[in-house]
Parts: structure tokens; C-alpha cells; sequence
């Protein structure tokens, strides 16, 4: 039985940690928080189609706007709460005492996956190849946006208190989920001990 009141998860592009964190929450019968789905919500709210039209929208307001302070409060007051499991690139960062899960997938997998399976993300790309370098790209930018900010690399595996190597479990998700399980038992039976 998992006594944890806070898993944080994160995890690399089309690595399967948003649908991961929302199962584990499910399962474990708690609250269930994503700082991607409140970033899209707070956008739609605002009367815009996408989280870059808002920032865009916003920073013509205020110059000085930045969306990752209003998603760091959210994602702090969401740590606060107990029974959640939170789908973060930072909620390791913020969440010290959280238990923390980073899914790790190489961007050529994910890029297939994507392509297979997630017509909305993958429509604007021609080909697997293209959607590969985009996800190189997009993780090489935010992992040094991040640096600079926050004086972290969420790469880092070292950060957190376990890994799933997400190409184990493909088309498995429920196998993944067990397994995260597990992990965390085995954790909190550490912890008991130290």
C-alpha cells in the first residue's frame, strides 16, 4: 500500500508520463494535477486556441509577463495538497519531499510513437525524421531555458528517486504502471528504515 501524499512525474517527450501520472492517480484514488493541461485551460479561459497565442497576448500587455510564474505558483500551491499525483517538468524541483519519477524516452522512439499514435501533436510534421529533430530541439531549448532559470537540468536522472525506461513498455501501459508501483513501495520500505 502507497502511503505517499505526493508522486511528481515527469518525463521526456512521448515518454507516456501524462497518461502514467493520470492512471496512478486513478488507481491510487488521488487528485490528479498537469501543469501542460492548466497551461492549455488558462489559455482557453483567455480566449486563446493555444498556450503561445496567450503568451503572446500577454507579453504585448506586459513585457515583462512570463507564463512559467504563473504555471511555478500553480504548480506550488498544487504541491501543498495532499493524495496528488502532478505531471511536471519541475514538480521534482519544487516537490523536495515528493516522491519523484522521471520517464525517459530517446527521441527517435517518441518520435514514432507520436507519429503513430498522436495525430494533434504530430499533423505539423512531414515525416518521422523531421518530428525527431524537432523533440532534439525542443528538449536541448527547454533543458537550457531551465539552467538559466532555475539552476536545474531536469535531465539529470541523478534528481530523481527513480526511472522508468519507458521503450520497455510500449503498448504496455498497465505493465508501466505496475512497475511504477512497485518502485514506490520499495521506496517508502527504504524510507522506513533510513
Amino acid at each position: 500500500m502507497i502511503t505517499s501524499s505526493c508522486i511528481t512525474v515527469h518525463g521526456d517527450n512521448g515518454s507516456g508520463k501524462s497518461t502514467l501520472a493520470k492512471k496512478l492517480a486513478k488507481v491510487l484514488g488521488y487528485s490528479h494535477f498537469s501543469t501542460g493541461d492548466f497551461a492549455r485551460e488558462l489559455a482557453l479561459q483567455n480566449g486563446c486556441t493555444s498556450i503561445s497565442d496567450y503568451m503572446q497576448r500577454e507579453r504585448e500587455k506586459d513585457s515583462q509577463f512570463d507564463i512559467d510564474d504563473v504555471i511555478d505558483g500553480q504548480l506550488k500551491i498544487e504541491l501543498q495538497k495532499k493524495n496528488i499525483v502532478i505531471d511536471s517538468r519541475l514538480g521534482y524541483f519544487f516537490g523536495k519531499d515528493s516522491v519523484k519519477i522521471y520517464c525517459i524516452l530517446d527521441p527517435k522512439t517518441a518520435a514514432k510513437w507520436i507519429f503513430r499514435g498522436d495525430k494533434r501533436r504530430a499533423e505539423n510534421f512531414q515525416s518521422i525524421e523531421q518530428l525527431e529533430i524537432e523533440l532534439k530541439a525542443r528538449q536541448e531549448k527547454d533543458r537550457k531555458a531551465y539552467l538559466q532559470k532555475y539552476n536545474t537540468d531536469y535531465t539529470d536522472s541523478t534528481q530523481y528517486d527513480f526511472v522508468v525506461f519507458s521503450f520497455f513498455y510500449e503498448n504496455e501501459q498497465e505493465k508501466m504502471l505496475e512497475k511504477v508501483i512497485q518502485e514506490i513501495e520499495v521506496l517508502e520500505k527504504k524510507k522506513q528504515f533510513v
